[in-house]
């Protein structure tokens, strides 16, 4: 056996002589939250020296590269009215039992070939292509990997669009993997920079790790060999409010102008803001976690800064006109 550095002989004997479950374990750090509440800083401030795997940075550069625009282009949807048209894809229960019941089979094949047939009525669009339907893939990993609500899917994607977030799975794939490293190296400390607010996202996440690793990925608990699984959320115990909702909101606002004033584009519409709290599963200990820490909403500190220019705005603006402070 060939060794490229000292290094990786001693990781080799450590491997051959010490049990994996005896060593030490890395941590893997789950930050749960929605986007513009804080993650980003937090790493920054809290988790610097970790592995990062975010899928945001990924995707304002494939669009960049491939010609498709922006942050926001590689999230562009068809016309909501051809949505409205299709009708809701099939309940969750129905997905998953494509392969086992015969009824559900034909209630999918239906819908796929609906929303086929509605595709092809609509004419390529000058910037993103044509419109391309969702297949069995593309319905079950919405509906039963990500456990996304019925009622928010659009099953229709642009084909250029479509092609562009592919080669991001194919990139964050390879930034795992790099992350993980093999199974007989040292790991590292890693983090999931995601939103991982439902536990379909934080369990598919947890497979594609044990697939990197070799081992079965339906053997969820097997990560626990691996890793000490940590959950940072970005709420308050107890979860998340209207009110809360509200104000994250307003945080995300203030950041879309922020992002613009850079001459870049990310908007997180609300309700796609939504759709994420509506998947909200706080984290337990029976789910694998060894620690779980709650550190609210950092961000909302701008809500306090932008209030404060707002008087400062009007103050100056009062004094003006009263005639108390010159042009």
């Amino acid at each position: 056996m060939h060794f490229k550095s000292t290094k990786q002989f001693v990781n080799y004997l450590f491997e051959q002589t010490e049990p994996e479950q005896t060593r030490e374990k890395s941590k893997l750090v789950f930050l749960i939250g929605p986007p513009s509440v804080g993650k980003t800083e937090y790493i920054k401030t809290k988790l610097s020296g970790y592995e990062v795997v975010n899928r945001d940075e990924l995707v304002t550069k494939v669009a960049k590269e491939q010609g498709v625009g922006t942050y926001d282009d590689m999230y562009s949807k068809p016309p909501s009215e051809l949505a409205e048209k299709a009708g809701p894809p099939p309940e969750k229960e129905i997905v998953s039992a494509y392969e086992t019941d015969l009824k559900a089979k034909k209630t999918i094949d239906d819908y796929l070939e609906k929303i086929k047939g509605i595709a092809s009525t609509v004419p390529p669009h000058k910037k993103y292509g044509n419109i391309k339907p969702f297949d069995l893939k593309a319905l079950q990993d919405v509906v039963v990997k990500f456990g996304v609500p019925t009622k928010f899917i659009n099953p229709f994607v642009w084909e250029k669009v479509d092609s562009a977030n592919k080669l991001v799975g194919e990139q964050l794939a390879d930034m795992r993997s790099k992350a993980i490293g093999s199974k007989s190296e040292k790991r590292k400390n890693m983090v999931i920079d995601m939103v991982n607010m439902s536990l379909n996202e934080r369990n598919g996440h947890r497979k594609d790790i044990l697939k990197v690793l070799g081992e079965d990925p339906n053997n969820l608990i097997k990560i626990n060999d691996y890793y000490d699984q940590v959950a940072i959320v970005f709420a308050p115990e107890g979860g998340y409010t209207p009110d809360l909702i509200d104000k994250i909101k307003e945080v995300a606002k203030i950041r879309q102008e922020e992002l613009k004033a850079k001459g870049e584009s990310k908007t997180i519409p609300p309700e796609t803001y939504d759709r994420f709290f509506s998947t909200y599963k706080e984290p337990t200990n029976d789910e694998g976690f060894q620690e779980i820490k709650y550190v609210g909403v950092p961000s909302l500190d701008k809500l306090k800064t932008s209030g404060m220019t707002e008087a400062h705005f009007d103050l100056n603006r009062w004094k003006k006109m009263s005639g108390l402070l010159k042009d």
